[in-house]
């Protein structure tokens, strides 16, 4: 995968990769509804989401073949993080 900073003018260099954590779909079918009550937030409105809401969202997932809620928009096909790039300015770098 290639993103924008590999072809970046400027001299940065990729130092480290974070990874979202990911939901096991299993944990979101069989844990109670105490455990699952606000424990994810809707991406739009940033709202707890139920635990029917998280258990429906699980079960779509999980009919499309993913193992876990995909955390982020850089997933792979079981839905985990394939990874964010961190950059930060080379040392001998002359911009100022």
């Amino acid at each position: 995968m290639t993103d924008i900073f590999d072809h970046w003018p400027a001299p940065l260099a990729r130092v480290s990769t974070r990874h979202c954590v990911a939901l096991s779909i299993g944990f979101a079918l069989e844990a109670s509804d105490e455990e699952l009550d606000g424990l994810l937030l809707d991406g739009e409105t940033k709202q707890p989401l139920s635990a029917g809401d998280v258990r429906r969202i699980a079960r779509q997932h999980q009919a499309a073949g993913r193992t876990v809620l995909p955390p982020c928009d850089q997933t792979n096909a079981e839905g985990l993080c394939v990874g964010h790039p961190i950059y930060q300015l080379q040392e001998d770098s002359q911009c100022s």
